[in-house]
């Protein structure tokens, strides 16, 4: 695109040099061909002169090219025909067709341009909930499909000596205060030693509702549920999968930060055994010029077992677009009953195409 634009910039001083003719007021005509060429000297005009109040070229203080003069000007560029029907120069047509060319592409590529601007801006923001624990408030843009894939590493747990998952997240809200989500983990590869299985994973779906709308100090305040509707054959890690999940969700800024607070209320099950859990989770995050680092401190009880998982997670994200942003970190388990090392790194990406049309604002 910048090498369509320099080509026009200098074909256009070309353009001006080429044979054209002109009527002045006193009803004479005036030839101008190439630099030095012809019956009168190239003159280039000014910006006054190009254009009268009415946007049709002129020469000087010239009258109004007529648009029949202005077709044979289309012809001498074309054709490379000269005046009163002779050839000026062998290959003049060439030359006119390459400005024209070089004129259409340019105008092309500015609209092609432009075009790509708007719709770049008119593309709202990605409002990714990984990689951390905690889920933010705030829902995504109304009418926006968002995907939230990636993957995760895990070892030293007594369920398995290595996992390696591939989760994805798909959420739609439909109501500046209502989304939909599910959540699901198709592949997972584990292993037991020298005992190795590839499984699918747990997949959960639900909603967030915005129960109360906020900005900057002001805090958002919203619920979610989640229910289990397929049980996967692979190894949980510590935090297990719930089979029922009701979470209450806090984000607000506060002196720079950004925090995310949520609190879990999950049911998990075992056969015929069903038992209550509670999570905790504080997230803060913090731009660094284009990048944002979070850090978390989480805690889940382990009603089967009679323990606590609690973990610290470090992340790192940056947005390559709006609409795209790419994130890695790690945690580390800080109890025995905890995964002691997790790694993950994924992607956030909300498709820029709205699902319908904005109806009437509320």
């Amino acid at each position: 695109m910048e090498q369509i634009l320099r080509l026009a910039a200098l074909t256009q001083d070309f353009a001006w040099r080429l044979p054209l003719r002109s009527r002045r007021q006193d009803g004479s005509t005036l030839d101008v061909g190439m630099t030095g060429e012809g019956r009168g000297a190239a003159k280039r005009p000014n910006r006054r002169d190009r254009r009268n109040r009415n946007g049709i070229a002129v020469i000087g203080k010239a009258k109004p090219i007529p648009w029949h003069e202005l077709y044979k000007s289309f012809r001498i560029l074309v054709k490379g025909q000269g005046v009163g029907g002779r050839r000026d120069c062998r290959n003049r047509g060439h030359w006119g067709r390459a400005v024209i060319l070089a004129l259409c592409l340019t105008t092309t590529a500015r609209f092609t341009q432009a075009q790509t601007e708007t719709n770049a801006d008119s593309v709202p923001e990605a409002n990714p909930a990984r990689p951390t624990v905690a889920t933010p408030a705030t829902l995504t843009p109304v009418g926006y499909l968002q995907f939230e894939n990636g993957i995760l590493y895990a070892t030293g747990s007594p369920d398995f000596s290595s996992r390696l998952g591939v989760n994805q997240v798909t959420k739609l809200t439909v109501h500046p205060r209502l989304q939909f989500l599910v959540q699901s983990e198709p592949f997972v590869h584990s292993g037991q030693g020298t005992v190795k299985q590839f499984d699918p994973g747990d997949v959960l779906a639900g909603f967030q509702a915005v129960l109360v709308h906020g900005e900057k100090a002001k805090p958002t305040i919203s619920v979610s549920y989640f229910h289990h509707v397929y049980a996967g054959t692979a190894p949980d890690i510590d935090i297990g999968t719930p089979e029922n999940s009701a979470v209450l969700l806090i984000s607000t800024d506060l002196v720079g930060f950004h925090f995310d607070i949520n609190g879990m209320f999950n049911e998990q099950k075992d056969g015929s055994l069903r038992r209550g859990q509670f999570g905790q989770t504080v997230s803060v995050s913090h731009p660094l010029k284009k990048f944002t680092v979070a850090s978390e401190l989480w805690h889940f009880s382990q009603p089967l077992t009679g323990g606590n998982a609690v973990g610290s997670l470090w992340a790192l994200s940056y947005p390559v677009r709006k609409n795209l942003v790419v994130d890695a970190g790690f945690n580390r388990g800080l109890t025995g009953t905890s995964t002691t090392w997790e790694g993950f790194a994924g992607f956030t990406y909300l498709l820029p195409h709205r699902l319908w049309k904005a109806g009437a604002p509320r």
